[in-house]
């Protein structure tokens, strides 16, 4: 009987600190003997599973103390949970210019080089820069480059402002000052190169 209680408990305790997160005390509490009554063992798994319950409502600066038998757990602060787990906004690296948007407030806002991509739905060399500007997005989200794409159709006062005659026109903008231009197709090299 007494042995039928020891795997009962311990198999409660396992499960509880595998819930927990106390799998190296566990071990020091099943290596222990107990001369505990049986109904003393369920009263004291009801209370370990009382303090887990308490542990969610517990303040995130404060830590909370579970005791099992004669071995005190301390377990982390919630904080290192919450921190860890608060999902990062992430940054579009590659966007299309909405009709009515501001270039210069949107190349203002971007925290490195900025590459514009003018270009028409009707052209053909156009949908070939896409496909390599879109296979480089993960690349200028490392080195926290922004890829405008400006559609001339939508922006007709834009493109002629910027002198764009021919498709595509790719432009580099660093620290608010255009500092390269090219017509035609650009390989994934040279725009990488632009992104430095």
């Amino acid at each position: 009987m007494k042995t039928d209680w020891l795997v009962l408990f311990s198999g409660s305790l396992f499960a509880l600190s595998t819930i927990v997160g106390c799998a190296g005390g566990t071990s020091a509490v099943l290596n222990r003997e107990s001369s505990l009554p049986y109904e003393s063992a369920l009263e004291q798994d009801a209370a370990v599973k009382q303090d887990v319950a308490v542990k969610h409502k517990v303040a995130p600066e404060s830590t909370l103390i579970q005791t099992v038998g004669q071995t005190t757990y301390r377990e982390p602060s919630a904080t290192l949970v919450s921190s860890v787990t608060t999902p990062q906004p992430l940054t579009p690296s590659l966007i299309d210019l909405a009709a009515g948007s501001d270039l210069g407030e949107t190349i203002a806002t971007a925290s490195g080089t900025v590459i514009l991509d003018f270009y028409a739905d009707w052209c053909g060399p156009c949908r070939s820069q896409a496909k390599i500007l879109h296979d480089l997005e993960s690349t200028a989200a490392r080195k926290r480059a922004l890829i405008i794409k400006v559609n001339v159709d939508q922006h007709p006062e834009l493109a002629e402002q910027l002198q764009v005659a021919a498709l595509p026109t790719l432009m580099v903008v660093k620290n608010g000052q255009l500092v390269h231009r090219q017509t035609g197709l650009a390989s994934k090299e040279k725009l990488v190169n632009w992104m430095q």
